[in-house]
C-alpha cells in the first residue's frame, strides 16, 4: 500500500516546505512519494531547497497551466494506488493516515475523503458544501453566506463520518482508480471549482464523498494570490469557473437564473459603492473588480445559451 502526495507550486515554495516538514514529522510507516508540480513559478530557488530523493519528485511546466491540469500531471506520474492532493498551505497537526486508510478500506463506495480545515487559532473553516444551488446564490445576493457555512459546520459531530456533496480541495484523499474513472480534473477550469466538478463526477457514478471529523488540518487561505492583483485573480477565476461548472452540470434554466442573480448582486454593489467610498470603507479598486465580474456574466455567452 502506498500514497502519492501531490502538491502544486505557484510561488508558494515556502509554504510547501513547511507543509512537507509537518508531514515528515508524522513518522510515516507506509510507502509514499511526494510529487511537486511547479507551474512556472518565480521562486524556484526556494523550491530547490527540497532535495530530490527516492521520496520526492519535482516536475516543471513551461507555463502556468492551472491547478487542475497540474494535479493531473502529478497523478499521471504517481506510482501508488492512493492519491492525496494537498494544498501548499496545509500543515499536518496530527497523523490522519490510520483513519483515512481504515475508512477507505472499510467503505468500498468511498470517493473523495477529507477532514476539517482549521484556522491558526484552531477555529473551524469552511470545509465542505452542497453542490452549487439557488440557496447559496441567493444568500450571496443578500450579503453573506456565513449562516449557511455555520449551518454546515453544525452538522459535524464528534468523530462520525459525514457524507457530503463535495469537500474543499485543500486536502483530498482518494483511490487512484476512482480519480481516473472520473476523468481526473477537468482542464477547462484554470482555478476554482475543479474540486467541485471532480467530486460531482465521482458522485454521479455512484461513489460518495466523506468528511472525517477526527482529521483536522491547519489551512492557510489564498497563499498563491495575495494583494490587490491576487484579489482580481480570485474574483475573475471564481466567477468564470462558476459559469463553466453550471454549463457542465446544470440545465438552461438553472444556469441562467443563477447568472441573473449574480448580475443583480454585482449591480447592487455598484450602486452602493459611492456611499462606501464616501465613508472610506472601500477603495476604487473594488469598482474595477465589480465591473470585471459583470463582464464575465454578460460576455461568456456560450456557457449561458449552448448545450442543455
Amino acid at each position: 500500500m502506498g500514497i502519492s502526495f501531490i502538491y502544486v507550486n505557484f510561488n508558494t515554495a515556502e509554504h510547501i516546505i513547511k507543509s512537507i516538514q509537518s508531514l515528515l514529522k508524522l513518522n510515516i510507516d507506509f510507502e509514499y512519494e511526494i510529487i511537486i508540480i511547479d507551474n512556472n513559478s518565480s521562486d524556484l530557488h526556494i523550491l530547490n531547497e527540497i532535495a530530490d530523493s527516492a521520496h520526492v519528485k519535482k516536475i516543471f511546466t513551461k507555463e502556468n497551466t492551472g491547478f487542475g491540469r497540474a494535479c493531473n500531471v502529478g497523478a499521471e506520474q504517481s506510482k501508488f494506488q492512493y492519491l492525496l492532493f494537498v494544498n501548499p498551505d496545509i500543515i499536518f497537526r496530527d497523523n490522519p493516515f490510520p483513519a483515512l486508510i481504515d475508512f477507505i478500506l472499510e467503505n468500498s463506495n468511498a470517493g473523495a475523503i477529507g477532514g476539517i480545515l482549521l484556522n491558526d487559532d484552531g477555529s473551524f473553516q469552511y470545509s465542505y458544501n452542497s453542490f452549487p444551488n439557488f440557496e447559496w446564490e441567493i444568500s450571496e445576493l443578500f450579503g453573506s453566506t456565513n449562516n449557511l457555512i455555520e449551518k454546515k459546520l453544525s452538522k459535524i459531530q464528534n468523530n462520525k463520518a459525514l457524507q457530503v456533496d463535495w469537500l474543499i480541495g485543500a486536502f483530498m484523499f482518494m483511490k487512484k482508480n476512482v480519480f481516473l474513472k472520473a476523468g481526473g480534473f477537468d482542464d477547462d477550469y484554470f482555478l476554482y471549482y475543479e474540486d467541485t466538478d471532480l467530486q460531482k463526477k465521482i458522485n454521479d457514478f455512484g461513489h460518495k464523498n466523506y468528511l472525517l471529523p477526527g482529521i483536522k488540518l491547519i489551512h492557510g487561505t489564498k497563499s498563491s494570490i495575495k494583494g490587490e492583483s491576487g484579489n482580481k485573480v480570485y474574483n475573475r477565476e471564481m466567477n468564470k469557473s462558476k459559469m463553466i461548472y453550471l454549463y457542465k452540470h446544470s440545465g438552461f434554466v438553472k444556469r441562467n437564473f443563477i447568472r441573473i442573480i449574480n448580475i443583480i448582486r454585482i449591480l447592487s454593489r455598484v450602486f452602493i459603492l459611492p456611499l462606501k467610498l464616501l465613508m472610506k470603507k472601500t477603495g476604487s479598486e473594488e469598482f474595477k473588480i465589480l465591473i470585471s465580474n459583470l463582464k464575465i456574466y454578460l460576455q461568456m455567452q456560450k456557457y449561458f445559451f449552448n448545450g442543455r
